[in-house]
């Protein structure tokens, strides 16, 4: 009897296991066989649940959830507006437990596109309703002739409005609502969605294009995004034609030749993975990157991005009313063409890689940044720098030689603790913004290899190599960012300041309680390193970024965050000029017209 028992539980144990599991897997996105072939634009959020579950396995999602964090982002999310009525709306819509949502833009050859556009969720219809009731209310305010109707196609009831400029149909079906800006294209969908036979046309998931593409994102990815660049080009470049303008021969053909594009994102455990495939079967497939310019880097490099180095064949032509600088950067590239500092000479010097790292040891006051540039020939590098800067753009540089390294140093100046210089090695043309720095970066390079300095790399570290092993390996540029030790140097420098700041900037501490700044330890516990990699192949480019944040979230974070810290000056800013505009507030003329 206890046996028997006991095997139940097991079953049981398994069954709900494997029941648990491939909920998480999730399955095929449906809206991939409800969405047209020749789709123009497809988005889509393929199991809202499983991506509800993997948000909360994010680093960056523990680290909202920190005290510290959710205190100091109080004031600021009371000064948002509407924000509660947001949460309110977000509480009422997961309620509904949805599970995938996608947006089709069919067609953009007629004069308003073609758009189809579905939910699917297991809770209760009139949830939903309510939901869509202020949206209904919406659209009669702003088409106040327009008419509703219901229509029945099959056992589906299909619910239309018609406007002066707008046709809009929407219907229930299956756990799935749509809408449509096309009656037939819904219908079409309704029809897909029941598996009818001798439909016209394939599916969004069965054409070439997409699989192509789509084959070189994560898989089972949180959000999908494919766009059919050709079909968009013919359109753009239609449009340009009835304008009676033309796009450059070069970026045209360009244009031409990439047919798709393809974007994923991914929560990957504690990580965040985003990809975005740029297929163009003529593409040149590239041999992965030396990296050479890694020997620069240490264990205290905060940040290192490198790539391969791509010059324009010649400047573009320029118009008679072109800027001065333009016209003189264009008369200055002659001149230097004249003493053989032309794109041929420089590539016959430098290259093929070009790289920039921030080194930052603990305790140092501020970092050290470096740009480097690949070698070819040290003979024809000297010649070509030497060559430089005997012409006028080198009246301001210095050229002295120590221990055999040419080094040549700028000497205008206006600030003296920054001192532009450049330094010529073997393998190297080395760029600081500080004269000293680069000295010491040329005696390091040769400890290294002289084996007499055994630090290690930046990529001998379990960091860094841990990091490079989340995305393909690079064949036109790769990024690393240490997050936790970029957050533990600028964050940790830079709070004690804001705090002090923020006594001086009362408009700011309208915004922010820069007092209730979270600690240092309690965000770099969360923050790892952020990995980018740019790879060609025969079909076309991979981009590839993962960390806790990608690089493109955090550009788009510094970016809010600046936006945000902006705020209060650009309003005070915008008020002034309100009030000093010749219709403002201070100029108009009182109750008795004075």
């Amino acid at each position: 009897m206890k046996r028997s028992v006991l095997i139940f539980v097991l079953i049981a144990v398994v069954v709900a296991g494997a029941f648990f599991v491939l909920r998480l897997r999730g399955t095929e996105a449906e809206a991939l066989k409800l969405a047209p072939a020749g789709t123009v634009c497809f988005v889509d959020f393929p199991d809202i649940a499983r991506s509800k579950y993997r948000w909360k396995q994010t680093a960056l999602h523990q680290l909202g959830e920190e005290p510290e964090v959710q205190a100091f982002l109080e004031r600021p999310e009371s000064k948002l507006p509407g924000l509660d009525a947001i949460r309110e709306k977000e509480r009422r819509l997961f309620s509904l437990n949805p599970r995938e949502a996608f947006f089709a833009l069919t067609s953009i050859k007629e004069e308003v596109p073609k758009f189809i556009a579905g939910l699917k969720f297991t809770g209760k219809k009139e949830d939903l309703d309510s939901l869509l009731d202020e949206a209904r209310a919406r659209m009669h305010a702003a088409w106040p002739a327009g008419t509703a109707d219901l229509a029945k196609y099959g056992p589906v009831e299909i619910e239309t409005f018609t406007g002066a400029d707008v046709t809009l149909a929407a219907a229930f079906h299956k756990q799935w609502y749509f809408v449509s800006d096309d009656l037939d294209l819904l219908k079409t969908t309704l029809d897909r969605l029941d598996g009818k036979p001798d439909l016209p046309g394939g599916s969004l998931g069965g054409e070439a294009r997409f699989k192509a593409s789509a084959g070189h994102l994560p898989k089972q990815s949180d959000a999908l995004v494919f766009v059919q660049l050709e079909t968009v080009t013919q359109r753009l470049l239609s449009l340009v034609a009835a304008a009676g303008g033309q796009l450059p021969p070069g970026k045209l053909e360009q244009l031409k030749n990439i047919q798709a594009v393809a974007g994923a994102l991914k929560l990957d455990g504690e990580n965040i993975r985003d990809a975005v495939f740029i297929l163009d079967p003529g593409a040149k497939k590239e041999e992965p990157m030396q990296r050479a310019s890694l020997v620069l880097t240490s264990t205290n490099t905060l940040f290192y991005y490198a790539g391969v180095l791509h010059l324009p064949s010649s400047l573009p032509p320029l118009s008679s009313g072109a800027p001065a600088l333009l016209s003189g950067l264009a008369a200055a590239s002659q001149a230097l063409a004249g003493r053989g500092l032309d794109r041929a000479g420089f590539e016959a010097a430098f290259g093929p890689e070009y790289a920039s790292l921030l080194d930052w040891p603990a305790g140092n006051p501020q970092p050290a940044l470096l740009f480097s540039l690949d070698v070819r020939d040290p003979g024809k590098a000297a010649k070509f720098l030497d060559s430089m800067f005997e012409s006028p753009l080198g009246a301001a540089w210095v050229r002295q030689r120590i221990g055999g390294t040419a080094f040549y140093v700028m000497t205008s100046s206006r600030i003296p603790t920054v001192t532009p210089s450049l330094a010529l090695t073997d393998k190297f043309l080395l760029l600081g913004p500080n004269f000293e720095e680069v000295k010491m970066e040329v005696q390091s390079l040769r400890n290294r290899s002289a084996n007499l300095d055994k630090t290690s790399t930046l990529d001998k570290t379990s960091t860094f190599q841990a990091a490079e092993g989340m995305v393909p390996k690079p064949t036109g540029s790769c990024g690393y960012i240490d997050g936790q030790a970029i957050c533990e140097r600028v964050y940790g420098t830079l709070r004690p300041f804001a705090i002090l700041w923020a006594n001086f900037a009362p408009r700011l501490r309208e915004t922010m309680d820069p007092g209730k700044l979270p600690a240092t330890e309690t965000l770099a516990r969360h923050l790892g390193p952020i990995v980018r990699s740019e790879s060609v192949s025969g079909e076309g480019a991979l981009i590839e970024s993962a960390g806790t944040v990608t690089f493109n979230e955090l550009l788009a974070g510094i970016a809010a965050g600046a936006g945000v810290a902006a705020f209060p000056t650009i309003k005070t800013y915008l008020q002034n000029a309100r009030s000093l505009s010749p219709g403002g507030p201070a100029s108009s003329p009182g109750p008795n017209g004075r």
